[in-house]
C-alpha cells in the first residue's frame, strides 16, 4: 500500500512539474515582443502597461548603454519631450529559439518617429538589429533582456501640404 501511495504521489508531482513547462510557441513569443513595443509607444507610455511585459530584473542595452526599465523609460520620455508626436515600430525577420520556459528572438526593427523641431515637422527612420531573451515570471512570458544595435539612421523633413 505504501508503494502505491508513493507511486501516486510521484505521479502527481511529475504532472504538477509538467505544468511549469509552459509550451511556448513562436507566435506567442513574437506576440509578447510586439506587446512590449506597443506598451512603449508614445500613446501608451504614461501608463504602467510596459511593466506587465518585463521581468523584475529586465535589462536593455541600447545606444551602447545598459539600462534597467526605469532608466530606459526616462531616456524615452526625454526624447518624447523634445516634440515627438508619433512612434511606430515594424518588427520582422524573426528567428525564434525556444527551450522549455525560455525564448530567444533575433529580429530587425524599423522605427519611424515623427517630431517637430523648430517648427519643422521631421521624420527619423532607424533600423536596428535586436535580440531579446524571454522567460516566465509570475506565470507569464516576459522580456528579461533586450539588446539593440543601430544599423542605419536618417532624419528627413516632412513637407507640409
Amino acid at each position: 500500500m505504501n508503494k502505491l501511495i508513493i507511486s501516486f504521489s510521484l505521479l502527481c508531482l511529475m504532472s504538477c512539474s509538467s505544468n511549469i513547462n509552459n509550451n511556448i510557441t513562436e507566435d506567442q513569443a513574437i506576440s509578447v515582443l510586439k506587446e512590449f513595443f506597443n506598451a512603449i509607444d508614445i500613446d501608451n507610455l504614461g501608463n504602467k502597461l510596459v511593466y506587465d511585459h518585463v521581468t523584475k530584473d529586465f535589462v536593455i542595452y541600447e545606444m551602447g548603454e545598459k539600462y534597467d526599465l526605469g532608466s530606459f523609460l526616462n531616456v524615452i520620455k526625454t526624447h518624447f519631450k523634445k516634440g515627438y508626436v508619433s512612434t511606430d515600430w515594424s518588427l520582422y525577420d524573426f528567428k525564434v529559439s525556444i527551450d522549455n520556459n525560455t525564448a530567444h528572438i533575433s529580429y530587425l526593427n524599423k522605427g519611424k518617429f515623427v517630431f517637430i523641431e523648430n517648427g519643422v515637422k521631421k521624420e527619423e527612420n532607424i533600423l536596428w538589429m535586436e535580440s531579446v531573451y524571454m522567460k516566465y515570471e509570475e506565470e507569464k512570458l516576459k522580456l528579461s533582456f533586450l539588446q539593440s544595435d543601430d544599423i542605419s539612421r536618417e532624419v528627413i523633413e516632412i513637407q507640409s501640404k
